[in-house]
């Protein structure tokens, strides 16, 4: 489902080129659940952008679902991430202008679904937000954001779904509630699923870790 070829990312700074990324390659079979763990600064959120395709390599290879991403334009790009990718930010990335119900109905209206509305509701009820279907980010706690994430990103059932520390803003009980969805979904539904985690325990709930060190593998 996600393959990894010889993967480099680089930024250019005053003292030369920094690699963030150091020539990583992995891959992840359909269904699979993997947890991908290591110190703040390692690499690990940078790694997670470029296998979505939200970010652009500095040189190698990212397949999703045997689909090149490195050789699309950033429309044909836009097009797989709506068709087969969910992604859970750690920041939410919220639309301010737009209610829960809204932001959660968004990507199924861009892939010119029916019945969206229904559908929307029965995942905000999932995720414990039901009543607070009509509420703009502003108004709901950070907890409660993370949650509206969740289920836009649940709501297209992606192929292979990506989150970046999915958990880290909530507390126990709800923390607990999200990953249950998050491995549900992945059993339930085959979904690939790839988390970024500090938390060991929810990394121990994958079916595969990967520990980045320095922009390298160090375990898998």
């Amino acid at each position: 489902m996600l393959k990894i070829e010889n993967l480099v990312k680089s930024f250019t700074t005053d003292n030369g080129s920094l690699d963030i990324i150091k020539d990583i390659s992995f891959t992840i079979n359909h269904g699979e659940s993997v947890a991908i763990v290591g110190a703040s600064g390692s690499g690990k959120t940078t790694l997670l952008g470029l296998a979505a395709g939200l970010d652009i390599p500095t040189s190698g290879k990212v397949f999703i679902d045997d689909v090149d991403l490195t050789l699309l334009s950033e429309d044909d790009k836009a097009d797989v991430r709506n068709q087969k990718i969910g992604f859970i930010f750690q920041n939410f990335q919220l639309l301010p202008s737009l209610t829960a119900l809204e932001n959660v109905m968004t990507p199924l209206e861009l892939q010119g679904k029916s019945n969206i509305k229904k559908h929307a509701l029965d995942i905000l009820e999932d995720v414990g937000l039901k009543g607070r279907e009509k509420h703009y980010p502003t108004q709901l706690s950070g907890g409660e954001q993370q949650r509206v994430a969740l289920a836009r990103a649940f709501v297209s059932n992606p192929k292979i779904l990506f989150a970046d520390e999915p958990t880290g803003n909530l507390d126990d009980k709800t923390s607990a509630h999200v990953e249950n969805l998050l491995f549900r979904m992945n059993k339930e539904n085959n979904t690939t699923l790839v988390i970024v985690t500090h938390d060991p325990l929810l990394a121990k709930k994958a079916d595969r870790v990967i520990v980045v060190k320095d922009g390298k593998i160090k375990t898998d």
